[in-house]
């Protein structure tokens, strides 16, 4: 029965861990991606843990057509662009993280190249604690449409 109802919403969660607040969303993403229009007219059923104190239940309709939600997702091809790093070199940015944890009068000098098209980014942190921010240009729309093709 498990897997009949509930492993195909299992896809994001499996593959990115525990997303905390975005994991009820990432499970709904899953089951839209892997069932797509055979889930119009159907209920589905969201639940979610809360912080162990409470927890929330509550059901939706699909109404009409959920395909443009999954083309747009493009799952398959997002989580195969995804950078592995070895656990040491992520262990060192989680040290320079630490290390620069309320820090002011900074800027970073990480290397922009790995991040995704659309991506924003911190450029600075001045004196008095303001946070800057720069994007990566994203991909125009016409880029995007001829990708898929």
């Amino acid at each position: 029965m498990y897997a009949q109802k509930t492993r195909s919403s299992t896809l994001l969660p499996t593959e990115l861990g525990n997303l905390y607040c975005a994991s009820l969303y990432a499970g709904l993403l899953s089951l839209l991606v892997a069932h797509g229009d055979t889930l119009t007219g159907k209920r589905v059923l969201l639940f979610s843990y809360g912080s162990g104190m409470v927890s929330t239940l509550f059901s939706v309709r699909v109404v009409r057509s959920v395909s443009d939600i999954a083309i747009k997702a493009d799952l398959t091809r997002r989580l195969a662009q995804r950078r592995f790093v070895d656990p040491k070199d992520f262990h060192a940015s989680l040290a320079l993280r630490e290390e620069r944890f309320c820090a002011h009068s900074w800027k970073p000098q990480d290397t922009k190249d790995t991040l995704f098209p659309g991506t924003y980014y911190l450029k600075a942190v001045d004196e008095q604690y303001r946070r800057y921010y720069k994007r990566v240009p994203p991909v125009p729309n016409t880029a995007r449409a001829s990708a898929k093709l």
